[in-house]
């Protein structure tokens, strides 16, 4: 017990330091990660900590509540003698049933706004066992202190979803509440196996109809390997592929589609020009009761050439280096600059982060001109500094070509300003070129900088070459696997690639093509295929148009001038503060989009 306590007062520490700070720490907090994301989202909200009282608004019956209600009462009877309280809650929060037989605790709920009508919303509320489930997108058991709002501090809670049981989307919650003192470990399974009763009753009552359709899908989805969704005019069923591929906008423009071409089964794709530009190939199977057509399944890919609104070539009007790809804006500056160099006089320092590829814009540059020598700075502590300098004088009195000191940043001061001395020794050195990740002044390498350049370039990192992921990794596959038969990247997939931090930039890039490249040699690579650091995430992405990626990041750039207030954001943006929710949900902005200090 004693330890139990001590947990308790170590998170309501962790709580205090956490709300006074703004959630800027210099040391990690002890709770657990799903509960500190939470605190995150409540605090980007501008969830009132002390009190928060949140809005109300009666409800009617709906298609869910009258398939629950009858098994909530059923189940009802287990608590009878217990202190605790069951409430159920539609989509985005909204409680429309409480159930208390604890007069005290009920008391004490009522006080704290959590009954029929009141939204439980995150966003509004902060961290409890209702709207949680809703962002987390799972079960969630919270705990006195892990509360995010003083007002529920008293209270454990333990929340599960309800799916729809053939979109498998979210359409309410249940929990069960109770004081700290009288949790039970056996709330949560007890609270997940009511949520599953309630699943199994919506799927009774499905028609048959929906019943041929949610098949239909099943046997497609378990033998294709691309993205697959069964659809009608007012239901959709997808995997998570399709559902990153299409909106509900596409879904009423493929159904228009098949019942014009009269719902005729395809064997092979048929290319389909969407109204947002986009070309997918589509194949279809009508799905038939009675004789009836009560809709199709079909599978469905975006090629390559036209992911995330790329070309696959680049355009004769734009500059480019042999060998190396992007359309950028940054990438065809760069690009602008390097192939002056030939022609031109001076050392040139290449910057920029790890991995970026700052030796292969060299090499590219000068591929059809001179030839250039890599002297590695970092084997200096291999070699010592006696022999690799020696080694590098030999090659410095040898004029021709271009010498490329690569790694300038491994270099200590003395080793530099050997360097130094050696270039004023010879009468007529070679023309000089480095590669540096850190160029800065006051650096003990930047008198041997100062010493021979002339021109320098930044090469960007991935994460500002957004529009170049899906030539990247077209000429990245082809170069690890050449040949005619090679793998077919989803754009689902490439566009999963595209959001990811890449911390080693192209170099971490190549290694999780490599990786993935192994397992699939050939055939069609689809998000399920990425490592697991890339698909687990509680929700698929449909692919952005090139509009959509520019608003998305001006909404992310906001977000983080403003240390993640959402509010400040939306009126910055001159944004409804709901209509900055809308679009954070659509555009996928999550907290692991946001600057690292804001993900803690």
């Amino acid at each position: 017990m004693s330890s139990i306590r001590g947990e308790i007062r170590q998170a309501l520490r962790d709580r205090e330091r956490y709300i006074e700070s703004r959630g800027r720490l210099e040391e990690p907090i002890a709770v657990r990660a799903e509960i500190a994301a939470s605190w995150q989202r409540s605090l980007a909200s501008m969830v009132d900590p002390n009190k928060s009282q949140p809005d109300f608004q009666r409800l009617g019956d709906t298609q869910l509540s009258i398939a629950a209600f009858p098994i909530i009462d059923h189940y009802l009877q287990t608590l009878d003698g217990t202190h605790t309280s069951l409430l159920f809650a539609e989509a985005g929060g909204r409680l429309i049933g409480r159930w208390t037989h604890d007069a005290a605790l009920r008391s004490a709920l009522s006080g704290s706004f959590v009954e029929a009508g009141f939204t439980m919303a995150e966003a509004v509320v902060g961290t409890n066992g209702v709207g949680t489930v809703f962002e987390a997108g799972k079960a969630v058991a919270i705990a006195g202190p892990e509360h995010y709002s003083d007002q529920y501090l008293p209270f454990a809670c333990f929340g599960a979803p309800i799916r729809h049981p053939m979109t498998r989307r979210m359409i309410g919650a249940i929990d069960i509440t109770c004081r700290v003192e009288d949790a039970s470990p056996l709330a949560m399974p007890w609270i997940s196996g009511l949520a599953q009763h309630i699943e199994r009753q919506l799927l009774d009552q499905t028609s048959g109809r929906e019943r041929a359709l949610l098949n239909a899908y099943l046997v497609t989805e378990r033998r294709s390997r691309l993205a697959v969704a069964c659809l009608n005019g007012q239901i959709l069923i997808s995997n998570p592929a399709a559902s990153a591929l299409l909106s509900e906008g596409d879904q009423e423009y493929v159904w228009e589609y098949l019942q014009r071409s009269n719902f005729r089964n395809t064997s092979d794709f048929s290319a389909v020009d969407f109204p947002d530009g986009r070309v997918m190939m589509l194949r279809s199977r009508a799905v038939r009761v009675d004789g009836s057509v009560v809709g199709a399944v079909i599978e469905v890919f975006e090629p390559l050439d036209t992911a995330i609104g790329l070309p696959m070539s680049h355009s004769p009007s734009k500059p480019h280096l042999d060998g190396l790809v992007g359309v950028s804006d940054r990438w065809i500056n760069l690009c602008e600059q390097a192939l002056q160099w030939p022609r031109g006089s001076g050392g040139i320092v290449v910057t920029g982060e790890p991995g970026t590829g700052k030796l292969a814009v060299l090499k590219a540059a000068f591929s059809d001109s001179t030839a250039l020598t890599v002297v590695d700075c970092s084997l200096v502590a291999v070699d010592g500094p006696r022999e690799w300098l020696a080694a590098l004088r030999s090659r410095l009195q040898d004029n021709d070509g271009v010498v490329v000191l690569r790694h300038v940043e491994m270099l200590d001061a003395s080793v530099a300003q050997a360097i130094c001395s050696i270039l004023d020794m010879i009468e007529d050195p070679p023309r000089m070129a480095a590669t540096v990740v850190s160029g800065g002044a006051g650096e003990p390498y930047s008198p041997l900088l100062d010493r021979f350049e002339v021109h320098r370039v930044e090469v960007p990192p991935l994460r500002q070459r957004t529009e170049d992921f899906a030539l990247l990794v077209n000429a990245i596959s082809s170069q690890l696997a050449p040949g005619d038969i090679g793998p077919r990247w989803l754009a689902a997939a490439v566009s999963m690639i595209a959001e990811h931090p890449w911390p080693d930039n192209v170099r971490g890039l190549t290694a999780v093509i490599r990786r993935v490249l192994h397992m699939h040699p050939h055939g069609v690579i689809a998000p399920a295929d990425l490592p697991d650091d890339f698909v687990e995430r509680p929700e698929a992405k449909r692919t952005m148009t090139q509009l959509e990626r520019l608003e998305r990041q001006e909404i992310i750039e906001t977000l983080n001038v403003v240390g993640g207030n959402k509010a400040l954001a939306a009126k910055k943006l001159n944004f409804a503060r709901s209509t900055l929710y809308r679009k954070m949900n659509t555009l996928g902005i999550r907290q692991a989009s946001l600057a690292p200090h804001l993900r803690r």
